[in-house]
């Protein structure tokens, strides 16, 4: 029984190859002879190595936090390195959808705290990597740097005032406090910025010079610097620039009415006074005025009211007319005037002041008023 069963399974094993010959040597649909078939391949399809879609960036951290983001796949893990340190999963959250989980694609995103930064000292700045599994060995992206943005309130120059004569060339230095990262300089006039890239009439340089190539009367006003980065901006004081017309002479305005009288009985003076402003120099400066307008801007005149009464005692004050006036009252039968004039002033009270300047001693020029 033992031979017979033996000789059966040989049987059987030969019936089995000779049937797998047969079908392997059968041809398949569309095969020619000495051609592959047309619907086998004849290679096997590689495995696709990862790749990043989404790479960790440089970032500025402003307050308290900033996230750096990675998406790689195919591949069965994908994990953040920072300072030479796996960062556990537990700290990482996901950001990728269904579909892309079942294609073994990973987007997953970290938490870098201003506290981590700011606790970590190394022979660089605080750094970040992400890394992919893959055969033979993992993939990396480039480092990431997080650093804390500042930007420090005192500029290291400051512009200055200036007075340019029309169609002269002028500049406005500005050196920026220093900040992370490094902040950029814009100007404005009177609030407004200045447009450089588009107007060939400013230039700013680049460590923030402002270059005005030909002054105009339009290039009058109060210039700022500002400097700004991710963290915040400074602004310095507003310098002033006057652009002034050397042609424009200037000239006064009509003289003012006469003030009152300083004094009531032992003489005073009156003032009247004019403007250089019809019109004005476009350099309103002291030495402008000076140039363009003469002689000067307050003109003073002398009045004598004499002290009369008894024992030199003051009297009534002159009125308008040059006259002193005294009155009694009646408090029974009375005759005669109760009103008494005089002239006071021996002819110097002048009810109408001189309009024109006049050689007398009695007219005064004192120093131009501001």
């Amino acid at each position: 029984m033992r031979r017979r069963s033996a000789g059966l399974r040989i049987h059987e094993v030969t019936v089995v190859l000779v049937l797998f010959g047969a079908i392997a040597s059968r041809p398949v649909l569309g095969q020619l002879d000495g051609q592959p078939p047309q619907d086998v391949p004849t290679t096997m399809t590689p495995l696709l190595s990862p790749q990043f879609f989404i790479v960790p960036q440089d970032s500025y951290i402003t307050k308290r936090s900033v996230d750096l983001e990675c998406k790689a796949g195919p591949s069965p893990n994908v994990y953040f390195i920072c300072n030479d340190e796996k960062i556990a999963d537990a700290r990482t959250h996901s950001r990728g959808t269904f579909d892309e989980y079942y294609e073994n694609i990973r987007h997953i995103a970290l938490t870098i705290t201003k506290d981590e930064v700011q606790e970590y000292f190394g022979d660089e700045d605080f750094w970040c990597v992400c890394e992919a599994a893959a055969d033979p060995q993992p993939i990396r992206t480039e480092k990431a740097y997080i650093r804390e943005a500042y930007l420090r309130k005192q500029f290291l120059q400051m512009p200055l005032d200036h007075s340019v004569p029309l169609h002269d060339k002028f500049h406005l230095l500005c050196r920026a406090p220093e900040g992370v990262p490094e902040p950029t300089i814009h100007w404005e006039i009177d609030g407004v910025p200045i447009d450089d890239e588009n107007l060939v009439h400013y230039v700013v340089t680049y460590d923030g010079t402002l270059i005005v190539n030909e002054a105009t009367l339009a290039d009058n006003g109060n210039y700022t610097c500002v400097a700004t980065n991710v963290a915040t901006y400074r602004t310095t004081d507003p310098a002033r620039v006057i652009v002034y017309d050397n042609t424009n002479d200037g000239a006064w305005t009509m003289w003012t009415e006469w003030s009152t009288c300083t004094g009531d009985c032992d003489g005073g003076t009156r003032r009247r006074m004019r403007y250089c402003t019809n019109p004005a120099p476009l350099s309103m400066e002291p030495t402008a005025r000076e140039r363009h307008c003469r002689p000067k801007t307050v003109q003073s005149i002398a009045q004598v009211r004499p002290l009369v009464g008894a024992n030199g005692a003051c009297g009534p004050a002159c009125t308008d007319e040059c006259e002193q006036i005294r009155t009694r009252t009646c408090t029974r039968q009375c005759s005669g005037a109760s009103q008494q004039r005089r002239d006071c002033s021996g002819g110097l009270c002048l009810s109408e002041p001189p309009r024109m300047v006049s050689p007398s001693i009695l007219l005064l020029f004192e120093g131009h008023v501001q």
